[in-house]
C-alpha cells in the first residue's frame, strides 16, 4: 500500500507532457514538425531553454522534434504556448498549422 501511495504522489506531479517526452526520447522516430509562424514567435520559441529540439528556419518557419512536440503538448493553455488535440500550436491564442515531415527512412527513398 505505501507503494501505491507513492506512486500516485509522483504521479500527481508529473505532467502529461514530460510522460509523453520521454516515450517520445525512448522511440527515437526522427520524426519532426514544422510550422510557419511570425518572425518574433519564431525568435521566442528557438531561444527557449526548454524544450530542446526546436530550429528556425528561414521565414519565420520553425521545425519541432517529436520530443519538443511532446513537451509542448502538455503544457497548461493558461501559458499562451501550447501544441493542442488538433495538433496546432497555439502561441497568444493564435493557432498554427503543424506539419509532419516524412520520417527518416521515407526521406532516404525506404517505404
Amino acid at each position: 500500500m505505501e507503494a501505491v501511495r507513492a506512486v500516485l504522489a509522483v504521479l500527481a506531479h508529473a505532467r502529461y507532457g514530460d510522460v509523453l517526452f520521454a516515450l517520445e526520447q525512448r522511440a527515437d522516430s526522427g520524426t519532426t514538425y514544422t510550422a510557419e509562424v511570425p518572425g518574433t514567435h519564431a525568435t521566442r520559441l528557438t531561444a527557449l531553454a526548454e524544450p530542446a529540439g526546436i530550429t528556425r528556419l528561414a521565414n519565420g518557419r520553425i521545425r519541432l522534434t517529436a520530443p519538443a512536440l511532446a513537451y509542448l503538448r502538455g503544457l497548461p493553455e493558461r501559458l499562451g504556448c501550447r501544441v493542442d488535440d488538433e495538433n496546432r500550436l497555439r502561441l497568444a491564442g493564435e493557432p498554427y498549422r503543424l506539419i509532419r515531415e516524412p520520417g527518416p527512412a521515407h526521406r532516404r527513398g525506404m517505404p
